[in-house]
């Protein structure tokens, strides 16, 4: 990985972090490969050897994330719309398969975040087609689809996710 793509999955982590959703082991084995590439702080140690994911945890890693000049959101609907932006990046790249980033966006935020109050689930920040083309997903599951399907599906994803980012990407959920 490039020191760019680090920077980019610990930003991602740190939005996480707000969640208490944050990968520990991945954090500690990105900092870790941000030393092997020459990048050292005393708190990247503090949070790869440390026993403690308390207190002692958090302060250290946002330390470290001070460090590196990533901010971590403030509250949970910046984090949210972080969170989203990160997956849907991903899925407009074209870097892997778009099915994968909607499942890993539904387990980031999904159960976390506020998705009621709106006609449709996901209306209130603009996912309720990427909601929609997740449980098409799920129902796949007891009726397989053919590949056309999966295929229109794909396409679908990857427009949701452009017309999410272009209309949706600076606004601030809120919750309320």
């Amino acid at each position: 990985m490039t020191t760019d793509e680090i920077l980019h999955q610990l930003k991602y982590q740190a939005a996480r972090f707000v969640l208490d959703k944050e990968d520990k082991e991945e954090i500690a084995r990105l900092l870790d490969e941000l030393m092997l590439q020459g990048v050292y702080y005393d708190e990247f140690l503090a949070v790869i050897d440390g026993d403690d994911y308390g207190p002692g945890y958090k302060k250290a890693l946002t330390a470290a994330l001070h460090r590196l000049e990533i901010l971590i959101p403030p509250n949970i609907h910046e984090a949210a719309l972080e969170i989203i932006r990160h997956h849907l990046n991903t899925i407009v790249s074209g870097i892997s398969d778009p099915i994968n980033p909607l499942k890993w966006l539904m387990n980031d935020i999904y159960r976390n975040y506020d998705f009621v109050g709106a006609a449709y689930v996901g209306d209130k920040i603009g996912l309720s087609d990427l909601v929609g083309a997740y449980w098409t997903l799920d129902e796949w599951d007891a009726f397989p689809p053919r590949p056309e399907e999966v295929d229109a599906l794909r396409v679908e994803i990857k427009q949701a996710a452009e017309i999410w980012l272009r209309d949706w990407s600076n606004r601030v959920p809120n919750s309320k």
